[in-house]
């Protein structure tokens, strides 16, 4: 993260040279000795990629699947954060590449702002859903719609779908 805070280029060891990018946010986080002993949590659930938090301000993702060329996850990110100034999508604050001797660029990692939040959108959606129609059973109800839970769900699903118009907008 200090080495993306400085941003510019490095010699790699075998030829070709590391690209740090820092984004405009990035240099409001606090970057003091205290980072170094700030609590690392290795997050689960990700194939193609290994993330670590750094207590509940960012998030380092790095990737296992290297593939050449510009990397949609950080040029949308950058994007989004630097130019759209989208605030509704956790910001990108860096990145690292390598770039091979004959210009290849290859994302090595992104760090990006941590959102708290209560788990995966999916799962709270078809777990929900389920709540639900199961209660919606047991009262024998047909008009699922005017329950005040569901009601609420609605609602939640409306604000997604406005934030997602926004970011598509943006």
């Amino acid at each position: 993260m200090r080495r993306m805070r400085a941003a510019g280029d490095e010699k790699a060891p075998k030829g070709g040279h590391l690209v740090f990018w820092q984004g405009h946010e990035l240099a409001a986080v606090p970057l003091s000795d205290e980072l170094d002993t700030v609590p690392i949590a290795r997050m689960g659930r990700e194939q193609s990629n290994t993330s670590l938090r750094f207590a509940e301000t960012m998030i380092l993702k790095f990737y296992r699947k290297l593939q050449p060329g510009q990397n949609p996850e950080i040029e949308i990110g950058r994007h989004l954060t630097e130019v759209a100034r989208f605030t509704n999508v956790p910001a990108t604050l860096g990145a690292v590449e390598y770039v091979e001797p004959d210009g290849t660029r290859y994302a090595l990692g992104i760090l990006q702002g941590y959102v708290r939040n209560q788990g995966e959108g999916w799962d709270y959606a078809v777990d929900t859903l389920n709540r639900m129609l199961s209660a919606a059973e047991v009262r024998a109800e047909t008009d699922v719609l005017q329950d005040t839970g569901f009601a609420a769900f609605l609602a939640q699903v409306r604000m997604l779908g406005q934030r997602t118009a926004e970011m598509h907008r943006a």
